[in-house]
């Protein structure tokens, strides 16, 4: 019995040692293997809700309330790693989190009337569920709201946002999107116009570089409609743009395809 213990356990460690890490559960364990601390903030507490508009739409999701002092403290002080726990049915999942930059210098906000310059900017991580290196985790924290997505194996995908209430500032809801009972509508995509590219296109030459360290720029557009669903309010609306360009680069970085 115990030389078949052993075995089994010589069976697992090779197998755990074996997977090469994906590159954003990699940077979180050579934090730890730096011995860099992840302070805990508390950011959630779970609360009982019944909200009644989402009938139809969503019949499970775990209400919270968000900690103002401590999304303050995330904000402001923008440590380089952190750990947050969150509610989710009936349990608490932690996320070990390395803060990232997903913008350039340079970046710019335009709107109809100009450039816009009164935005100020949040602090972005990316990471993983603690122990889960299957995991992936992206959280955006804002002035006045924190938004995050979390991806496993076990719990599927997790959104984490602000509830659109009027005068809202710190009620929030976090379900899985596998529980949702309609499509989502978000389309993220240039036309389908049918048009072939040019003859005159060529393939790259056999010597050609296949890399670059050079930055790929990205341009979104809000429609209309996406600023009234955020209270008709242009900082609200930069913040959930920039908090889907924190998901989309996470996703990608993690691919290494960024």
């Amino acid at each position: 019995m115990r030389k078949l213990l052993l075995l089994c356990l010589f069976c697992i460690s090779s197998i755990c040692f074996g997977a090469p890490l994906k590159p954003i559960a990699a940077m979180v364990q050579r934090f730890h293997e730096m011995k860099d601390v992840f302070p805990e903030y508390g950011l959630f507490e779970k609360t009982s809700s019944d909200l009644k508009k989402y009938d139809g739409i969503l019949p499970e999701y775990t209400s919270a309330k968000l900690s103002l002092p401590g999304l303050a403290a995330i904000a402001t002080q923008k440590p380089q790693t952190i750990r947050i726990r969150f509610p989710f049915n009936n349990e608490w999942i932690a996320v070990d989190l390395y803060q990232t930059n997903i913008t350039t210098a340079d970046y710019k906000i335009q709107t109809d009337k100009g450039y816009y310059s009164d935005y100020q900017k949040g602090v972005f991580y990316r990471g993983i569920i603690a122990g889960d290196n299957a995991s992936l985790v992206a959280f955006s924290f804002f002035k006045n709201q924190v938004i995050g997505v979390v991806s496993s194996a076990a719990h599927g995908d997790i959104n984490i946002g602000k509830l659109v209430l009027t005068s809202n500032i710190d009620q929030y809801i976090i379900y899985s999107t596998q529980k949702l009972l309609v499509d989502v509508l978000l389309k993220c995509h240039t036309a389908d116009t049918g048009m072939h590219p040019a003859n005159s296109y060529r393939q790259p030459a056999a010597h050609s570089p296949q890399s670059t360290d050079k930055c790929v720029r990205m341009y979104y557009e809000l429609p209309y409609h996406s600023y009234v669903n955020h209270n008709s309010d242009m900082t609200q609306s930069i913040d959930w743009a920039m908090a889907i360009h924190n998901n989309v680069s996470a996703a990608f970085a993690n691919e290494r395809a960024i």
